[in-house]
């Protein structure tokens, strides 16, 4: 058994042999097939015409160059960053300048912004407080009383503010003394009109609307100078001075002079007897007349004049868009101020003003009062400020 095993690997084994080296002739030959066709390709000669051969050979170069070129012609990726890189920085660089700017005019700390939100921009921020008694806020805001001031809180102010005077109103350079000197001629025709009675008697109506607009004309005029500070030069405006004439004829004229004749006619002179406030041509009895009448004319006759004087500057002046501001800010403060004239002047009059002196007075104050309603009237004034730099900006502490 184990002999024929034997034979039987050994058979197995030549086999093996004998294919091994068969398969390697074979496998050398198919190599050598290959190879010596290979060569023959190589070695097979084509037919080629020069002339196809040089212009193949000069289109192969043509291609060449013009891929060269293009590879030239499209920028690397590279410089493409670059370049956006550089066009996005010219487009934010004003933006940062505007974001730096902002930052600057607000002044970039907290402290500086609330400083600046809590500052008033103009007198009328400026309230009186009954709490605190005193001007609020009081770091920016303080008591300057001026004459004529209606109210506590009008007479505080911002602190270290100056204001420096304009007309209101652009017109013709001239000297102030020849404004004043045609506003006294008026006053000087108007007592001359008084002084002929017998004129006033025939034509009472129209002597009066003449009085008035002559009287307004002159207040309106001696406002005019004063606005601007007496300077060498005023811009004295004629035709604001005839707009402020004409309101005067309108309500000295035909208003008050209208109202007068109505209130002596149903006035209750009957209750004021001679027994309780003596003669009637006596200080006493003129003097609580007086103050009854005036009493009466404050809330109806008094509110007519400022209501009209506004409205009526205002349509003369095409500026309508602002009279309820005008009234808002204007109206109480002028009708409160008018308590601070007008009072005081009957008393005076009456008590010490001799009758046929009466009508030089009464003229004087026409004007004065004329002369104030025109200029409370005109469109706000755009003045020109200046703060002190220590007052404009306060300690910390005093906040």
């Amino acid at each position: 058994m184990v002999a024929r095993s034997r034979l039987l690997l050994l058979l197995l084994a030549i086999v093996l042999a004998v294919c091994t080296v068969h398969c390697q002739d074979g496998g050398a030959a198919v190599s050598d097939a290959i190879a010596d066709e290979s060569d023959g390709f190589g070695e097979a000669s084509v037919d080629v015409d020069p002339e196809e051969a040089a212009a193949a050979s000069s289109s192969d170069d043509d291609a060449d160059s013009a891929a060269a070129e293009a590879d030239d012609a499209s920028p690397a990726p590279e410089a493409d960053e670059e370049e956006a890189q550089e066009t996005e920085a010219d487009v934010l660089e004003p933006v940062h300048a505007i974001e730096n700017k902002v930052q600057e005019v607000v002044g970039g700390a907290k402290d500086a912004v609330a400083d600046v939100a809590g500052k008033p921009s103009s007198d009328w921020q400026c309230k009186f407080s009954w709490a605190s008694k005193r001007c609020e806020p009081r770091a920016y805001c303080e008591y300057k009383y001026q004459f004529l001031d209606a109210t506590p809180s009008e007479s505080c102010r911002r602190k270290g503010v100056l204001k420096a005077k304009h007309a209101l109103h652009s017109g013709a350079l001239v000297s102030p003394a020849a404004a004043v000197g045609g506003a006294t001629a008026l006053f000087a025709a108007d007592l001359a009109v008084i002084a002929t009675t017998p004129a006033l008697k025939k034509a009472p109506l129209l002597t009066n609307v003449v009085q008035g607009f002559a009287l307004f004309l002159s207040g309106d005029t001696y406002f005019q100078v004063i606005e601007q500070g007496w300077a060498s030069k005023i811009g004295y405006s004629l035709a604001r001075a005839a707009k402020a004439g004409v309101i005067g004829a309108l309500n000295n004229g035909l208003v008050h002079f209208t109202y007068y004749k109505w209130i002596d006619r149903h006035f209750p002179y009957h209750k004021f007897t001679v027994d309780r406030w003596g003669p009637k041509d006596g200080t006493k009895y003129k003097l609580i007349v007086a103050w009854t009448k005036y009493w009466l004319e404050w809330p109806t006759i008094g509110v007519y004049k400022i209501a009209s004087s506004f409205a009526l500057t205002a349509l003369m002046n095409n500026d309508l868009k602002a009279l309820p501001e005008k009234f808002s800010k204007r109206f109480m403060l002028t009708w409160l101020r008018s308590l601070q004239v007008w009072p005081l002047y009957d008393t005076f009059a009456y008590a010490y003003i001799p009758t046929d002196h009466r009508p030089l007075f009464n003229t004087f104050m026409s004007i004065a009062w004329g002369g104030y309603l025109s200029h409370i009237s005109q469109p706000e004034a755009k003045v020109e400020e200046t703060e002190e730099a220590a007052a404009a900006v306060p300690a910390r502490d005093e906040l």
